[in-house]
């Protein structure tokens, strides 16, 4: 059972093979429009460069980024495909825009005043106008989005890309926003629109995709659920992508009335077997999972307990002469998330959270290591 991790006692497996495989179904659901790969936040904890690399071997040729500067480690990692930037683009945006051949967004008329003064000196630009529909965050209000795809497609050196917006629900009220979207058609018919993002084509909802345009996935890329339920990867065809794993540093029996960890808030009833595992919250574990949840050992459920520290957390094995106590060594692989654990979901579930904060959560000193 003991197993060499690779790069010390905390590791996240990356399987390119779960990347693949849950690009290939997006893709499929969201035909014949063109998949564009979310690879914000690094990768969503998953390791945007190599996430983004293999995937464009397989043939996505479209990522989106948050920032200038998480489109730039891309392009200086070898990554050629389209990148749009989700964020608001400011003067030094767009002037790496134009050198780093990245699509930028305009989500207000002062944007959209930027980016005409950047394309003027002589920097081309391709622009995605996002039309604010319901999340209230991002976007050009309705009114002003005629004025503003005016101006663009006037602007020398711009090429308007796109004409996109953001849910803010799986459910019935993403039509309300396509039908806010579908309000332009008649304006910019020439123009790709964009909406479906993860949520819609794993719940079937399709939101009128655009043949020519983008569907938009990030959360489902990863083979998580974006409605949080841990039934939902399984039950669409999705591959967990990630596995965090450590290891057992440390066994010790307690007798009954002995406490662990700090603030004693596991107190043993009977002679318990503690295994220390060597993860915590400074790799990702949330500390709301103090005393609660658990992690695998050898296909075994370890229930957590005391509080989880931030290098550190410690398993309760049971009975000292139990099978899962008489078992384990220290050395042994433990699966704190993911395949042989719990699924990111339910640690999101213990963590009164959403698996979107657990996978983004993960620290940086945890090494990604990528296997097939």
């Amino acid at each position: 059972m003991t197993d060499s991790l690779a790069s010390g006692p905390v590791v996240a497996r990356i399987s390119r093979d779960a990347l693949r495989h849950n690009a290939r179904l997006l893709a499929r659901l969201g035909s014949p429009a063109r998949l564009m790969a979310v690879v914000k936040a690094d990768g969503y904890g998953h390791g945007a460069v190599e996430v983004a690399r293999t995937l464009e071997a397989d043939g996505v040729g479209a990522f989106a980024v948050a920032h200038t500067s998480e489109a730039a480690a891309l392009r200086a990692a070898g990554v050629s495909g389209t990148i749009l930037v989700f964020g608001q683009p400011f003067e030094d945006d767009l002037a790496a825009a134009s050198t780093l051949d990245l699509d930028v967004m305009a989500g207000s008329l002062e944007a959209v005043r930027r980016i005409e003064v950047a394309a003027r000196i002589g920097a081309p630009l391709r622009v995605h106008a996002k039309v604010e529909t319901g999340l209230n965050r991002l976007g050009l209000d309705p009114a002003e989005v005629p004025e503003a795809l005016r101006r663009l497609r006037e602007a020398p050196g711009v090429t308007v890309a796109g004409l996109w917006s953001h849910l803010a629900t799986s459910d019935a009220f993403a039509d309300v926003q396509a039908d806010a979207l579908a309000a332009f058609d008649g304006l910019a018919p020439d123009v790709p629109r964009h909406l479906t993002a993860s949520g819609p084509l794993v719940d079937g909802h399709g939101v009128r995709i655009d043949p020519r345009g983008f569907v938009r996935c990030g959360i489902a890329l990863y083979g998580l659920a974006p409605d949080g339920n841990p039934a939902t990867p399984a039950r669409v065809g999705l591959r967990p992508a990630l596995a965090l794993e450590s290891r057992v540093v440390r066994l010790r029996t307690l007798a009954p009335g002995e406490t662990v960890s700090y603030g004693r808030r596991f107190v043993a009833s009977q002679p318990t077997r503690i295994a220390t595992v060597s993860v915590g919250y400074a790799d990702g574990l949330p500390r709301l999972l103090s005393n609660r949840g658990w992690m695998g050992i050898d296909g075994q459920r370890a229930p957590i307990s005391g509080v989880v520290c931030m290098d550190m957390t410690m398993l309760d094995l049971g009975d000292p002469a139990g099978p899962m106590a008489a078992s384990v060594r220290e050395g042994d692989r433990v699966a704190a998330m993911g395949p042989g654990g719990p699924s990111l979901e339910e640690v999101a579930a213990w963590a009164e959270t959403i698996p979107y904060e657990i996978a983004t959560g993960l620290g940086n000193r945890v090494p990604r290591v990528y296997v097939d």
